[in-house]
């Protein structure tokens, strides 16, 4: 769904906590308007909506929490977890 590139100097981190049709606009969105290439990171901050369900099925380094560690926790995960030098820190909504 979202084309990972490793050449990529940018990585977009997104942490996720239920909201699911949040996320699935967010990324669509991202498809839609990002023209430069990205690494996609969502942090699912152990949602129980469907959105891990979901999240499978993305083309994008996916950190799944067994509890819900917070926004702050999660976005540090993501820059930790990615390589680019441009870091987009972001909410799905």
């Amino acid at each position: 769904m979202v084309v990972q590139s490793k050449n990529a100097n940018v990585d977009i981190i997104i942490p996720v906590f239920n909201q699911l049709e949040y996320t699935k606009q967010c990324i669509e969105h991202i498809l839609k308007y990002t023209d430069v290439p990205y690494n996609l990171i969502i942090v699912d901050n152990c949602s129980s909506d469907g959105t891990s369900q979901y999240l499978k099925g993305v083309d994008a380094l996916v950190i799944s929490n067994s509890e819900n560690r917070g926004c702050a926790a999660a976005w540090n995960q993501g820059v930790r977890a990615g390589n680019g030098a441009i870091k987009v820190i972001m909410n799905n909504d």
